[in-house]
């Protein structure tokens, strides 16, 4: 987000980076890059139990999630239960951000790559220019967050410091 107050009551711009458009990509991809990426629930689910466990998960069910490390089976686990949906489909079509964007009313930037292993290869180029106030960079290479200069500086940085002033 940017703003142009130091404390923020406004938010004037939106950044959006490395979005997965289609959030049941994750289904798809390879088994190792799916391990790779549900190591990262036992930080997440461990730094935020206060919150599960508010929203009924004890602590042997979020345990199991872990030892798991599956971000679908977490999505199936958790918030196919938080949003009351018959499952993880459901669930996936429904924070799809595409009948979304027409309801953004500030100026946002969306940030992708079109190798992107995690995000996956759908950019809804279409619906983004339908709304006016959505601007998109998509980039030919640099995979997830990867996005470099020849001199090796990170483009994406320079991009989103560019958008906020």
């Amino acid at each position: 987000m940017c703003s142009s107050e130091s404390n923020v009551s406004k938010i004037e711009k939106l950044v959006m980076a490395f979005v997965e458009h289609d959030p049941s990509h994750t289904v798809r991809m390879h088994p190792r890059l799916k391990k790779m990426l549900g190591s990262c629930l036992e930080p997440y689910i461990n730094n935020n139990r206060g919150y599960f466990n508010a929203h009924g998960f004890d602590d042997q069910y979020l345990d199991d999630i872990i030892k798991r490390q599956m971000i679908e089976y977490y999505d199936q686990q958790v918030w196919v239960k938080i949003k009351k949906m018959k499952n993880v489909q459901e669930y996936y079509d429904w924070v799809k951000l595409d009948e979304r964007m027409q309801q953004l009313k500030i100026p946002s930037l969306f940030l992708n790559t079109d190798d992107d292993v995690i995000g996956g290869d759908y950019i809804p180029l279409e619906e983004m220019k339908k709304n006016e106030n959505i601007n998109a960079v998509v980039f030919n290479v640099g995979n997830h967050l990867g996005t470099v200069t020849k001199d090796g500086k990170d483009l994406v940085s320079k991009v989103i410091v560019q958008w906020c002033q």
